[in-house]
């Protein structure tokens, strides 16, 4: 019934050690205590002077470090839950995908901080403060997701060895996009945008590439984030404060602008509301997406916009709760409407209707042998946002979208909550 030349089955003697399934009641208990005692750790070293510092800039920019990678932190567990679930039941290997690009591109951020450095481009700290909190946080980020990897054994998708959870290469990219914007993010917000845009790109790769589910992503993003925050802290801890330069524009608290126009990048996990149909009869489900995309809006009014979004994701199927060697990688382009509204004068929430197009780039023959028509088509969308002020043209939004697909044979309903960096101006 289903062509399956384009995948290896699994046979025990190609793999290198003995698999030994994830038993709930015990690994999963050391997986929780291992987040939880990290967890800690970060909160510990964030005591320091400049976490509880009364100046508003520093605690806007700290605060969203421990928001965001909190919320990775907790998504990311979440959705490997279900990856968990359907690894577990998978008797196939997805294609493997050469990472070369994913190697080296993970290193973008760090390479960027040392091009400013041998430009001239002063740092936001010394020589001692930079080597020791990249230290530290190398060391937090190694240590975690290594152990999380050994703990959780959990299968690539490409069967390529037990360390699919959590995604260092993600981890890495966040932590230098991190580093990045700690030491040279004054120098323009494309700085911190771009950072964090490449490592975007890696993690949502990893997915394409079948080296990661998009739990393992979203767990090292948190990972990643949080590790270069506890590396500063942990650095600044025991420097006392010694190193960190004043920059021009560290005493400029943000506010919003009169006409918010953005642009900026996000990621999200979807998950799909409703069952494909077979040709052949029978449902298939959608285990859930790592979506990520590009989105902005042009303000001429204080409430209203017009603007649009770019958004690709990656649904694994199954089939009457059996995993299946199929997918759909789905392009969807929408514009629309955008309103905002500001709450005070560095938050804000909003909305938006959208409408576009929906074409399916990745699976096609493999759906197909599935009895699944090509998904695409008409694509409607709205969602609410809301939005945090960290930095002069900068922001943190997080959002709720909804996405209606109205294929040719069936329509198919969608749910993704993200966080977004945007860029006002």
């Amino acid at each position: 019934m289903f062509d399956f030349e384009f995948v290896k089955k699994f046979e025990a003697e190609d793999v290198n050690k003995e698999y030994i399934p994830m038993k709930i009641t015990s690994s999963y208990r050391s997986f929780r205590i291992y987040l939880i005692l990290f967890f800690c750790f970060f909160v510990y070293t964030s005591r320091g002077e400049s976490f509880l510092s009364r100046d508003s800039v520093q605690h806007n920019k700290d605060f969203t470090y421990v928001v965001t990678g909190s919320l990775f932190l907790g998504g990311g567990f979440l959705a490997h839950c279900a990856d968990h679930n359907y690894s577990q039941n998978k008797s196939f290997f997805f294609p493997h995908e050469s990472s070369t690009l994913d190697d080296i591109g993970r290193w973008i951020p760090e390479l960027t901080r040392i091009g400013f450095h041998l430009a001239g481009v002063k740092s936001r700290s010394d020589w001692m403060r930079i080597v020791n909190s990249r230290m530290f946080a190398y060391g937090v980020n190694v240590g975690v997701t290594e152990g999380l990897k050994r703990i959780i054994r959990q299968e690539r998708p490409d069967g390529s060895d037990f360390k699919s959870t959590p995604s260092g290469h993600a981890a890495m990219a966040f932590m230098s996009a991190a580093i990045l914007d700690e030491e040279y993010g004054y120098v323009s917000p494309f700085v911190t945008l771009g950072g964090y845009a490449v490592s975007t790109a890696i993690a949502y790769d990893r997915t394409r590439g079948n080296h990661h589910y998009a739990g393992d992503v979203i767990l090292g993003t948190g990972i990643g984030l949080l590790a270069a925050k506890a590396g500063y802290q942990l650095c600044d801890w025991i420097l006392k404060g010694r190193g960190k330069r004043v920059m021009k524009g560290d005493d400029q608290s943000p506010f919003l602008s009169d006409h918010p126009s953005f642009l900026g990048i996000y990621g999200g996990y979807g998950m799909s509301l409703n069952n494909l149909r077979s040709r052949t009869g029978g449902n298939l489900s959608q285990l859930g997406a790592l979506q990520v995309g590009l989105e902005g809006a042009c303000y001429p009014s204080h409430y209203f916009g017009l603007g649009g979004r770019i958004t690709e994701g990656r649904w694994l199927l199954k089939q009457q709760g059996q995993t299946v060697p199929a997918w759909i990688d789905r392009l969807t382009a929408l514009g629309g409407i955008y309103t905002s509204v500001p709450l005070n004068n560095s938050a804000y929430m909003g909305g938006k209707l959208l409408g576009g197009y929906s074409i399916q780039t990745g699976g096609r023959s493999q759906s197909r042998n599935l009895g699944i028509n090509t998904l695409e088509g008409a694509t409607f969308a709205t969602g609410v946002f809301g939005g945090y002020t960290f930095r002069k043209n900068l922001d943190l939004r997080c959002q709720l979208d909804y996405e209606m697909v109205c294929s040719r044979h069936q329509t198919l309903h969608y749910l993704c909550p993200a966080i977004g960096l945007n860029f006002f101006f």
